[in-house]
């Protein structure tokens, strides 16, 4: 028989009634599970009995996870955020074609107003002075004669071309050696100069002009188009085409006038 408090009796739990762990042969009353255990800070002081530990556990562990659950439910996958940065970069590329496309429509017809602009003034020009034509008188002849290229006749200017009494003046149409339609005028006169007649004024309408393609219509037997007109009388109708050069991409519909029929007095 070994010694008190080592044997068999000695080894034997005298606590098992309390907690079934204290140690009485040991020697550490203090440092037993008596003091310490689970009775009195474990899970039986919390609610929880030793036999219901691993049902506990479970239920935590499924409440965390369904947790865990609801806030990703909230939030967006990484699939979803690489899906909307795709659709956001078509939107923007869409819209920058949309923005380039209108301010290259807004520059071609800003240039081609500034263009057609010049041509339209020409236009309103040209008509009025064949419209304004003189058609003479039995004693005064009309004074109309032309060509293909070129055409000369009496005309009452615009207002703002001259300021003489009268604006009647013989008027030249034309296009130079530097590919301009020029207009040269000069007052008509009413008897012939003593002198030295003056030199024409020289009004430049348009730049950039290849030739001019002038007609003429006759009303006779044999009515149509003529290239040249050199008759006792002003013609019906006069055409004038501005024929520009090739790869210039400048077009003008024709100039279709009609003289007047009866002069007018100022």
């Amino acid at each position: 028989m070994g010694p008190p408090g080592h044997g068999a009796s000695g080894a034997a739990t005298s606590g098992d009634a309390t907690s079934g762990y204290t140690k009485s042969g040991t020697g550490h009353p203090g440092a037993g599970y008596s003091g310490a255990g689970y009775s009195g800070a474990g899970y039986s002081g919390a609610g929880y009995s030793g036999a219901e530990l691993p049902a506990a556990a479970a239920k935590i562990g499924m409440a965390m996870r369904r947790r865990s659950g609801r806030d990703g439910a909230g939030g967006f996958t990484l699939l979803e955020v690489l899906v909307t940065l795709v659709v956001l970069g078509f939107l923007f590329a869409g819209l920058a074609q949309g923005v380039q496309f209108g301010l290259t429509a807004w520059q071609t017809q800003v240039r081609t107003v500034d263009r057609n602009g010049d041509l339209d003034a020409v236009d309103r020009t040209l008509r009025r002075l064949v419209e304004q034509a003189d058609p003479g008188v039995a004693d005064d002849p009309p004074r109309l004669t032309g060509t293909a290229r070129g055409v000369e006749f009496f005309t009452r200017l615009p207002q703002s071309v001259t300021t003489l009494p009268s604006r009647l003046a013989s008027v030249t149409l034309d296009v130079d050696g530097a590919h301009r339609l020029v207009m040269r005028w000069i007052p008509a006169a009413h008897a012939e100069p003593l002198g030295k007649p003056p030199a024409p004024t020289e009004t430049v309408l348009l730049g950039g002009v290849d030739h001019l393609d002038l007609a003429y219509w006759h009303a006779g037997p044999k009515a149509g188009w003529m290239t040249a007109w050199a008759e006792p009388e002003i013609p019906l109708l006069v055409r004038i085409r501005l024929v520009f050069p090739k790869g210039s991409g400048r077009r003008w519909p024709d100039i279709v006038a009609a003289p007047m029929r009866t002069r007018i007095d100022e």
